[in-house]
């Protein structure tokens, strides 16, 4: 299977497959949009401040204890 970086995924696909793997675990995404999100992941950690994604885990842990 080839990838197309420059394919973008859309909001609705994006949001389905956050809360599939909230939901469950990485596995539960199809292995064909396996590639797509992945990049999306990395976009999306490129585009945060290197300090800002590590802010957001501990803020989030401290809300849930």
């Amino acid at each position: 299977m080839s990838f197309d970086r420059n394919k973008q995924l859309s909001e609705k696909e994006i949001d389905s497959m956050n809360l599939a793997v909230n939901d469950t675990d990485i596995r539960s995404i199809h292995p064909d949009k396996m590639e797509e999100f992945a990049e999306h992941l990395v976009r999306k950690l490129k585009e945060e401040k290197p300090n800002e994604t590590r802010r957001n885990q501990l803020n989030e842990y401290n809300e849930d204890v």
